[in-house]
């Protein structure tokens, strides 16, 4: 059963081990469903990628550790997976909302939220509002 399922989704999936340009990229994020961050066990940083899924409202599915599985759990922006588990990787993507479902829509909603309130720009006013402040008489 699982290995059919897995078979099925397999065949929606879109391999891309090239370099893509920003147009490209945005067709790219455009027409998928979901995004995949597979990072090694000991990857801990953050990530243009999921940053660039946030901002278009999409959901991912990424390992489970480190600052991503942190803020994708903590968030609500997708599914985790330990790292190196074939078996769960497996399990999630034989199991994956589609587009009408409601989670996904929540998925959907809590990363475009979670980009607007991680946006640099926001960052920026933030800072200089500080710097104001500490300037005022």
């Amino acid at each position: 059963w699982a290995a059919d399922a897995l078979r099925a989704q397999a065949a929606r999936i879109t391999w891309r081990a090239a370099y893509v340009d920003e147009a490209e990229l945005q067709k790219t994020y455009a027409a998928t469903d979901y995004v995949l961050l597979p990072y090694a066990a000991d990857f801990f940083g953050s990530s243009g990628v999921m940053a660039y899924a946030t901002a278009l409202g999409k959901p991912m599915i990424a390992t489970g550790h480190g600052c991503i599985g942190y803020r994708i759990s903590r968030f609500g922006l997708g599914l985790t997976y330990p790292s190196g588990d074939i078996t769960a990787l497996e399990t999630l993507l034989t199991s994956l909302p589609d587009r009408s479902s409601d989670l996904y829509k929540q998925w959907q909603g809590n990363a475009r939220a979670y980009a607007a309130a991680n946006a640099a720009d926001r960052h920026i006013a933030l800072v200089r509002c500080c710097l104001e402040m500490e300037t005022a008489p």
